[in-house]
């Protein structure tokens, strides 16, 4: 977010740099017309990355206003509905006990499988 503000900036920055450098020539007319276009373009592209880095920071913005809003269990808007603010979202690791109850053998252990395929021999 501070990186596509400080863009917007720089790029306003430049903008009015230009614009101000364009009204204070005093006369267009020796200028080849190549000169011309290519200091209507940099206005031009400065004046729409503006826009656009502007459009990034916002969105990056609202991206952090959703993740805050979501890190902190619920929304403003929803409010509080059982009344207990301290609901951690999860449950807490199973004890020890537990674990060994769960326990599985590896999958490619070798043992009680049967193979229709002679043993190569070398």
């Amino acid at each position: 977010m501070g990186f596509s503000s400080l863009w917007t900036l720089m790029w306003f920055i430049g903008f009015a740099y230009l614009t101000d450098r364009w009204r204070t020539t005093d006369n267009h007319s020796y200028f080849s017309s190549h000169v011309l276009n290519n200091a209507q373009a940099a206005i031009a592209f400065s004046f729409f990355s503006i826009v656009s880095w502007a459009a990034l920071a916002f969105l990056a913005f609202r991206r952090l206003r959703e993740l805050n809003a979501s890190a902190s269990g619920y929304s403003a808007e929803q409010g509080d509905e059982k009344g207990d603010a301290a609901d951690p979202g999860y449950s807490s690791f199973p004890a020890q006990a537990d674990l060994s109850e769960s326990y599985q053998q590896p999958p490619f252990s070798g043992e009680g499988q049967k193979t229709d395929f002679p043993p190569q021999t070398y």
